[in-house]
Order: C-alpha cells, then sequence, then structure tokens
C-alpha cells in the first residue's frame, strides 16, 4: 500500500523537510522494518485519513474518543463492503452519530467506553500508526499530529487497543437495534489482554517508574494491569523530577493546578478546545515518553510510548510551534494563587470513573494476543461457517473476510457462485420482461377510460421507471465476488421487485378492465343522458303550453263572442229593420221568458236597440210576421250558444288532460331524482371517494376528492341537471363495492338497485 504524501497542506517550514525526508525512505526500506524509526508532523487533514481508509486491505482498528465526520464513516462503511475487518472502540455517547453509525452495524464489531481520551488508528497492523484528538471536521482538521512508527511501537500501542478494546469497554453494538440500547460487554475470547506490551523492557524503563508500574512484582516483565493497582499516578511522573510536560486539561482542576505549581518540572499547558492531541513528557534522566491516552480526571496515565531522539526532537519542535499560540503557559517560577481561576471551567462531565478491573499477575506467554492472532484469529474456533465468505463470530457480528481457507472450499463456493450469478442474471431478465409487459398493458386503456385512470398509471410508469435503474445498478453486480451476506440481501430485493411486479400486474389488469367497463358505462350514460334531455324537452313543452294557453283561450273566446255579437246584430238587422222610439211598450212575459233566457243585455252590447225595444217590435209585428220567423231567429241564437259551450267544455278538457299529464311526468321524474339523491348521500357519507362523483366530475375532480378521503360534502343536488347521474353511475357504485366499499351490500345488490332505477329513466 502507497499512501502519497499531501505536501501542499502542511504549513510548518520543519514539516515540510520532515516529511520530504520521510516518504524518500518509504521508496526504499519496508514500512514494517525496525530500521524505520521517523516521526511524521504536520497538520493531516480530513483526506490524508481518507486516503489510508480507503487503502486498508484486510482490517482497521479505530480508537477514538469520539467519531462525528460524516466522511470517514462513510469511507469506514466502504471498507466495510469491501471486506475489511472493523474494530471501532469510541466514546458511549454517540447519539450525534447515530444515524452515521448504524451504516456499519454488522459489518464491524463496535464496543463504547467512557474513559477514552485521544484516538489512534491502525490499519491493516503495520501500515501505521495516527494520533488525533477527535474524528471531527470542525476546521477541517482530523488529526493536528501524525505519527509514523516502527513495528515495536505500533505493537506497544495495539497492545494497549486489544487491553481497551477486550477488557476495558463497558458494552458493544452487534446489530442495527442495539444503538437504542447496547449490551453489555461479554468476556473477552482471547482471555486477559495485557496492559503493556513486551517491548516494553524493563531495562528501558527508570528505576522510579519501573516501581510505578510493577509495584514488587518486577520479574512479571511490566504486565501489570494498569487500570488497577498498577495505575500511573500523574503526580508520580512530574514530582521530584526535572523536565517539560505539556499536556491538555480543564483549568479548574484546582488539586492537579496545586501539584503543577509546586512541582519542580516545567509545565506548560493549553486550554480546552485548543489543537494540542497529546501530552508529553521530557524527563532529563529518563529518555522521552508520549502520553496518548489519559482518563479525564487527570489522575493517572494510561500508558506510555517510548519516543526516539529524532522523534522526541520534531515532537519538541511541533509543540513549541503550538505553545506559542497557546492561552495560557505555566512555568515553575508561579505560584498557585497566581494561576487559581485564569482556566476555561470544566466541561460537562457525568462524573462516572473509568470501569476498573481487579488486578492480576498474567503469563505473557499465555495471555498475550499478537498482532497476528488479531489480523488472522482462528476462524475454525472463533467463527462459525456460513457459506465460507460470510463468517459470524460468537458475539452475532458478521465478519467479512476475503480469505478461504482451503482452496477446494473456494472451488467449490465459487462454482456455486456463478450458478448463483446465472440465476440472478436470468431474475433481473425475467424483471425487465415483467416491466415491458406491464408498460404495454398500461396502453391497453381505451377511450375516455383512459384519461379517468391517468393518475394511476402515471405512478405506476414512475415507479417502473424506477425499477428500471435499478434493474440495470444490478445488472453491473459480480455476485460470485461478494459476500453471502451481501448477496443474498440482494437476492431478497430481486424477489421483493418481483413479487412487487406481479402486483403491478394484478393491479393494472384489474385497472384496464375497469377501464372498458368505465367506457362501457359511459356509452349507456350518453344513452340515457340522450332520452333524459328527450324527457325534459317533452317536460319543458307541456310546462310552456299550460303556461300559455290560458291567454290563448281567453282570446279564443274573445273572438267567438264578437262573432256571436255580429251574428246576432246581423239577424236583429235583417228581421227587424225598423228604427222604433217612443215609449217602451209592455213586455209579453212569455216572449221576454222565451228570448231572455238566451239572450242578455250584455250580449246586445253596442248594438242600436235596446231588449225592451226589440220586445216591443216583435209584438207590434206579431200580426204580421208569423211565429215561425221569431222561432228561426231564436234557434239561430241557441245554435251559436251551444258552440260557445262546446268550445268551452271540450277547452277546459284538454287543459285538464295536459294539466295532468304534466303532473304525472314531474311526480316520476322526481320520484327518480330522489331515489338517486337517497342512494349518493348514503355513500357520500360512507364512501372515501365514489365513482359517482369521479364520473360526473371528471378526473382531475375525481383524483382531488379520492385523495382527500371523501367528496367535501358534494351532493347531488348541487350538481347542475345535466350532470345528474345516471344508470351507468349507479352500476358503477355498485361495481365500486366489488373494489372493497362494504357500505353498498353485496355486488348483485348494488348492481339491482342500478338496473331498477335505470330501467324507470328508460321507461320515461
Amino acid at each position: 500500500m502507497k499512501i502519497k504524501p499531501k505536501i501542499k497542506t502542511i504549513s510548518r517550514d520543519y514539516s515540510q523537510k520532515t516529511i520530504s525526508y520521510l516518504w524518500e525512505e518509504r521508496k526504499t526500506k519496508p514500512l514494517a522494518t525496525p530500521e524505520f524509526e521517523h516521526l511524521l508532523v504536520g497538520e493531516t487533514k480530513l483526506e490524508h485519513i481518507l486516503e489510508i481508509i480507503e487503502n486498508a486491505r484486510e482490517q482497521l482498528v479505530i480508537y477514538s474518543a469520539q467519531i462525528g465526520s460524516l466522511e470517514v464513516l462513510k469511507a469506514l462503511s466502504a471498507a466495510a463492503a469491501r471486506g475489511v475487518r472493523l474494530y471501532i472502540l469510541c466514546d458511549s455517547k454517540i447519539d450525534a452519530q447515530v444515524h452515521e453509525f448504524r451504516q456499519l452495524a454488522g459489518h464491524s464489531l463496535i464496543r463504547l467506553s467512557k474513559a477514552l481520551a485521544g484516538s489512534l488508528v491502525i490499519a491493516d497492523c503495520e501500515k501505521g500508526i495516527f494520533l488525533n484528538d477527535k474524528f471531527e471536521n470542525r476546521f477541517q482538521y482530523l488529526a493536528n499530529l501524525a505519527l509514523q512508527l516502527d513495528k515495536v511501537q505500533i505493537e506497544t500501542m495495539h497492545y494497549w487497543f486489544c487491553h481497551c478494546f477486550w477488557e476495558g469497554a463497558e458494552s458493544q453494538i452487534m446489530e442495527e437495534r442495539q444503538f437504542a440500547q447496547p449490551v453489555k460487554v461479554s468476556d473477552s475470547p482471547f482471555g486477559a489482554i495485557p496492559l503493556t506490551a513486551p517491548h516494553l523492557h524493563p531495562e528501558k524503563l527508570p528505576n522510579w517508574l519501573l516501581d510505578q508500574v510493577l509495584g514488587t512484582t518486577r520479574v512479571d516483565a511490566g504486565l501489570s494491569n494498569l487500570r488497577g493497582e498498577g495505575q500511573i499516578p500523574l503526580d508520580a511522573l512530574i514530582a521530584d523530577h526535572t523536565g517539560q510536560l505539556l499536556t491538555a486539561f480543564q483549568g479548574n482542576d484546582l488539586a492537579l493546578l496545586e501539584e503543577l505549581a509546586d512541582s519542580e518540572m516545567e509545565v506548560r499547558s493549553l486550554a480546552v478546545g485548543k489543537l494540542l492531541i497529546a501530552s508529553y513528557l521530557l524527563l532529563e534522566d529518563g529518555g522521552t515518553w508520549l502520553l496518548p491516552e489519559r482518563n479525564l480526571d487527570m489522575e493517572a496515565i494510561g500508558y506510555l510510548l517510548p519516543l526516539n531522539a529524532d522523534q522526541a526532537q520534531e515532537l519538541g519542535q511541533y509543540h513549541a510551534a503550538q505553545i506559542s499560540a497557546a492561552p495560557f503557559c505555566l512555568h515553575k517560577t508561579r505560584t498557585y494563587a497566581e494561576i487559581e481561576g485564569a482556566f476555561w471551567p470544566l466541561e460537562d462531565f457525568d462524573g462516572n470513573a473509568p470501569q476498573e478491573i481487579s488486578s492480576q499477575v498474567l503469563d505473557p506467554q499465555k495471555n498475550i494476543i499478537s498482532l497476528e492472532e488479531l489480523h488472522e484469529p482462528d476462524w475454525e474456533k472463533w467463527l462459525e461457517e456460513k457459506e465460507i465468505l460470510a463468517c459470524k463470530v460468537k458475539y452475532e457480528v458478521e465478519l467479512l473476510p476475503k480469505k478461504v481457507p482451503e482452496q477446494a472450499k473456494r472451488d467449490k463456493l465459487y462454482t456455486n457462485w456463478e450458478k448463483n450469478q446465472e440465476k440472478f442474471v436470468e431474475k433481473l431478465a425475467g424483471i425487465v420482461g415483467l416491466i415491458d409487459e406491464l408498460e404495454k398493458k398500461k396502453g391497453n386503456i381505451i377511450g375516455r377510460a383512459a384519461s379517468f385512470w391517468g393518475g394511476f398509471f402515471t405512478g405506476k410508469a414512475k415507479a417502473l421507471g424506477e425499477k428500471k435503474e435499478q434493474v440495470e445498478a444490478w445488472e453491473k453486480l459480480d455476485i460470485s465476488m461478494m459476500g453471502r451476506k451481501k448477496a443474498e440481501k440482494i437476492f431478497v430485493e430481486v424477489n421483493e421487485m418481483i413479487q412487487q411486479l406481479s402486483k403491478d400486474a394484478r393491479e393494472i389488469d384489474k385497472k384496464v378492465e375497469e377501464g372498458k367497463q368505465k367506457a362501457i358505462f359511459e356509452e349507456k350514460q350518453e344513452a340515457l343522458r340522450e332520452k333524459e334531455e328527450a324527457l325534459n324537452a317533452d317536460i319543458a313543452a307541456l310546462e310552456d303550453k299550460v303556461e300559455h294557453e290560458p291567454g290563448y283561450y281567453l282570446l279564443k273566446k274573445e273572438e267567438l263572442a264578437q262573432n256571436v255579437q255580429s251574428q246576432r246584430q246581423g239577424l236583429v238587422a235583417a228581421y227587424f229593420p225598423e228604427k222604433i222610439s217612443g215609449d217602451e211598450p209592455n213586455h209579453d212575459p212569455k216572449l221576454l221568458r222565451e228570448i231572455g233566457l238566451k239572450i242578455t243585455l250584455e250580449d246586445w252590447k253596442g248594438g242600436k236597440q235596446s231588449i225592451t225595444e226589440l220586445l216591443g217590435k216583435l209584438k207590434k209585428q206579431k200580426e204580421k210576421r208569423k211565429p215561425e220567423l221569431l222561432k228561426s231567429i231564436l234557434r239561430k241564437m241557441e245554435d251559436i250558444d251551444r258552440a260557445v259551450g262546446k268550445f268551452e267544455r271540450e277547452w277546459e278538457k284538454q287543459k285538464g288532460s295536459n294539466e295532468k299529464e304534466l303532473k304525472q311526468k314531474k311526480e316520476k321524474l322526481q320520484k327518480v331524482k330522489e331515489a338517486l339523491k337517497e342512494e349518493f348521500r348514503l355513500e357520500d357519507s360512507k364512501s372515501p371517494g365514489s365513482n359517482l362523483a369521479k364520473m360526473n366530475k371528471g378526473g382531475a375532480k375525481m383524483n382531488q376528492k379520492a385523495n382527500s378521503g371523501g367528496l367535501g360534502g358534494l351532493h347531488i343536488q348541487d350538481l347542475p341537471s345535466e350532470e345528474l347521474p345516471t344508470v351507468g353511475a349507479l352500476y358503477a357504485l355498485g361495481k365500486e363495492r366489488f373494489l372493497g366499499i362494504e357500505s353498498w351490500g353485496d355486488f348483485e345488490t348494488g348492481k339491482k338497485l342500478a338496473q331498477q332505477l335505470g330501467a324507470e329513466l328508460v321507461n320515461l
């Protein structure tokens, strides 16, 4: 693995020289050789760490107080997908990163601890260590200090990680659902892990430090558990010794400040939140020690990493640059009174002390887990075989090692996966065929039904397009090169898509059939609408006739009366041409009775002679003219009166007949309309969206009403008369019951109701 240096990102002159020398050396010497002992110092940007993660091949170890960078999590997820095993130890407070962390569940063993400070990354065990404060995106700094260590130093820190990971963690996450409630850590499968590595030989430690680390059991080669009785107190490092201690701490730790103020050692400090990522100790009588981890109460140092002279010099230069920007700096000449209260307050801390583990004397030959063991553990012992490529540790964590134990199993496995690949390709081809078939079916909607079901097929067309894109992505996959878990997941997704497409096919077939029925309904509806319009026109004509014929009757009657008057005046003029003047004669009662019954004074209105004059004249002429003449006159008058009476009787009869017919037709039509109204109200109150409203209001309004869960208070009386429901609409309502609306009773009942009311409309 080669990692290209990002020289442009280095801002310090001394860092440029160091990095240039380092990468020149890497061209000629293997990375893991003991002779390669140099320190890489500089501002390591996010992209550098991502490059390390992206190039990891077998395993990746992450130990961090916080992993808050989304880019880092994505890179880890990509590494896990390639089969890189991930061991992650992080702060138990990961609420802010829960969603990002979920993608790592099942591909890594995640453990949580409350006593973390500082971080390290080990990629492929021997490819390097990066030390940093936190994985976070603030100012785009992922690590201010990057240490390229030799193999001995790598193993030293690796043992420290193993101890924290297998012995010091409090809980772990093995499945996505456990993010809400991590499970308690199980016992280590490797036995107790020592805190220190055998490479920290006792002769390299000063006597005073040996006493602190080993106590009275020096013969056990430094394997005392520092989390127990063998902790290294910070005051033991600074008391009675000269040198420099550079550390970052929170300022109201007053007890510590007293110790620092009284110490003979020069102590420099950076305030919380600045860019110092590790403490280091420069002892005049004991060499230089890196303190990458310490617990939060500053009482003890978790472990020490010895640095050689070159590393110590470069580290000193780096910290000298950091001190120049430090807000506070303590020197041995200062007193406690001068520094009290001069620091930032403590950040929130829950007060829980690091978990303590009982001290024990460990046999380094039996209890130490080596890099090789963690790199390639005994799969037969710790893993349950599942189709070789997907292995399951007893913690229920899915791991994806790339190596297959035996060539025979590898050959058999690849043969099986080649068959699976063929099956996978066949399934994808079947999906493509189903999608093409569904798109053809979508075009089988006829006539006006196409617009009615348009919303449904618009959604289906979009879904089919998305499925096509997914299939195109699947076609690029090589199942034979995947781990079983991922391959099975893809197979499940493919099968789910096949099931969904089959469901879509059934739905589309159903919609196509409904569309055909809808077209038939609309044709019947149009025919009934024409009959209904003809009936309404007939009724309108009757209404007009009833409304206007009374005036016509009065006009005809007036014309007849004038005709009668004219005829009567003509008779009088013909038979009584003489004009009689003088006194009125005596009335003849018989003649008056005969004539007066038929002729009134109003009948002779406008005449020249009064009835009295006529009667008098008739009496005088009685002897001269025959009685038959008078009778003839009277008969003619009676004929006229009978004609008038007959006209009146026939007119009244015709008028009554028209009004009766109109009333009957109105009542019959109203009865049908009331029945439709009642059924519509019933459906409107129960249905989440009925076909009746959809048919009468059109496709756009239909979709809106159906989506809103009802018809929004629309009733049949609110519709224009030309949009009143017909037998087609009622038949559709009956069919709608077949689609799941229980309030209509069974389908046959709805159909009979539609046919009955439709028949009444037809009979009209």
